[in-house]
C-alpha cells in the first residue's frame, strides 16, 4: 500500500488500542486515511493519537454494544470497517452500509451478489 492509496476515505477501526488493530490503523492512516479508532480503553487510543496526529479520531467505547455500533457509523460515515475487536456488533452497521451501494468499494461486493 503506497501512502496515498486511501486519501479521502475513511476507516473505523475497532481494537484500534494495541496488536492487530493498532497495527492496522497505523497502516491505513499511512495510506492516507482519516481514522476512527474504537476500543474501550481510552489511554492508549490517546497515545496512539498523538502518534498519528490530526487525522486520527479516538472514541472510547465498547464495539460490542450495537446501540454504539450505529451511532459510530451514523457520525462518522467510515468508507470501510475494520473489525478488530474480540467482539462483533450487531448486523445494524453492515445494514447501514448495504443500503448505501455507493459507499462499497468496487472491489468488494454486497450481500444481494453473493452466490
Amino acid at each position: 500500500m503506497s501512502e496515498h492509496d486511501l486519501a479521502g476515505t475513511t476507516a473505523l477501526v475497532t481494537g484500534a488500542s494495541r496488536g492487530l488493530g493498532r497495527g492496522i490503523a497505523t497502516a491505513v492512516h499511512k495510506a492516507g486515511a482519516k481514522v476512527v479508532g474504537v476500543a474501550r480503553h481510552r489511554g492508549p487510543l490517546e497515545e496512539l493519537g498523538a502518534a498519528l496526529g490530526e487525522s486520527f479520531t479516538a472514541v472510547s467505547v465498547d464495539a460490542a454494544d450495537p446501540t454504539a455500533a450505529g451511532r459510530l457509523i451514523d457520525v462518522y460515515n467510515p468508507t470501510f470497517l475494520v473489525l478488530n475487536a474480540g467482539t462483533s456488533p450487531l448486523m445494524r452497521p453492515l445494514q447501514a452500509l448495504a443500503r448505501c451501494p455507493d459507499s462499497v468499494p468496487d472491489h468488494t461486493t454486497t450481500l444481494e451478489e453473493q452466490p
